[in-house]
C-alpha cells in the first residue's frame, strides 16, 4: 500500500462516519452520496 492510501483510506471512512453520526441516517447519508457521485461522473442522470 502507498502512503497516500494508508492516509486516505481512514481518513475517507472517518469523513462518512462523521457525517452519518452528525445526520443520524447511514442508508440516507450513502445514497447521496452516490446521487452526488452519479450526478458528477454521469451527467445523462436526471439531477437531483
Amino acid at each position: 500500500m502507498s502512503c497516500i492510501t494508508l492516509v486516505f483510506s481512514p481518513y475517507s471512512i472517518a469523513c462518512l462516519l462523521k457525517i452519518t453520526l452528525d445526520h443520524g441516517d447511514l442508508l440516507g447519508t450513502l445514497r447521496s452520496i452516490s446521487e452526488a457521485i452519479e450526478w458528477r461522473f454521469f451527467p445523462q442522470a436526471t439531477k437531483p
